[in-house]
């Protein structure tokens, strides 16, 4: 019989096929992220953007809870960097011209 402290009796954030399909679709957005301006469709690279930040954030939580962070943790590493891609993207989209 499994105890409540076993690690296999340890909730997982997001399942792994969610993980690796995530993990697998984030370089993907990231080269959408840099090719979508010079199309200048300003609502199209903030959406995609915000879309890309919600998977960014939940697959670094699972991320740090496959390597053994505390919950609590992982939270504050997926939203530190989230918060940085949120503000490079932002800094990056205006700096080519698109309009908030």
């Amino acid at each position: 019989m499994k105890k409540a402290g076993d690690i296999n009796m340890r909730r997982q954030f997001l399942d792994e096929q969610s993980y690796h399909w995530i993990g697998r679709f984030l370089p993907f957005w990231l080269l959408t992220l840099l090719v979508t301006p010079f199309f200048h469709q300003a609502w199209l690279y903030y959406a995609l953007e915000d879309i890309g930040d919600l998977l960014l954030l939940f697959w670094l939580i699972a991320w740090g809870q496959k390597h053994s962070v505390s919950l609590f943790l992982s939270c504050i590493l997926a939203l530190v960097v989230t918060a940085i891609f949120l503000f490079a993207f932002i800094f990056y989209g205006s700096w080519l011209g698109l309009k908030l």
